[in-house]
């Protein structure tokens, strides 16, 4: 399946909020539009999903997205795929985008990304993009403390 990174909009951000994984990953979620718009979640502000969202799609089908935040430890990264598309091989793919996007973006900036220990599909996926563990936290989630690992991309991991 061939992907290509767009422009994430506002039906696009309306989309992930309808989302529903399965269990174990139904904690990935978002709560309703509204909620999210009361709490100013990042995709439903106009000028953040414009600087900081990029959504990804076979042909017109939104696939995932990610999100590249520029902070003072570095990039952090989020990103997620359909519900639909997930176990299915592409996030190896995803990946590249994303670091072919910090490479252009970012191109001197560490990257990092937080992701729940017990996610090994992902924590698979993201050793095999290059992330290395750093450190781990554990974090207040509506599901109680859950263990986080932060994984960093150095520079020179986002070249392909």
């Amino acid at each position: 399946m061939e992907l290509s990174v767009f422009e994430f909009t506002l039906q696009d951000a309306k989309t992930v909020c309808q989302w529903r994984y399965p269990a174990p990953y139904d904690c990935y979620n978002c709560p309703s539009w509204r909620q999210m718009a009361a709490q100013g979640w990042g995709m439903v502000q106009e000028t953040k999903r414009r600087e900081q969202f990029y959504s990804v799609r076979s042909d017109r089908i939104l696939v995932g997205y990610f999100r590249l935040i520029d902070s003072p430890a570095g990039v952090a990264v989020g990103l997620g795929l359909a519900p639909e598309f997930c176990g299915r091989g592409l996030g190896e793919t995803l990946m590249e985008h994303i670091k072919q996007t910090l490479n252009s973006r970012y191109p001197h900036r560490p990257a990092y990304l937080e992701v729940r220990a017990e996610n090994t599909r992902a924590l698979r996926c993201y050793k095999a993009a290059g992330f290395r563990m750093k450190s781990s936290v554990y974090r207040d989630t509506p599901q109680g403390k859950t263990l986080f690992l932060r994984l960093e991309l150095s520079p020179g991991s986002q070249q392909n």
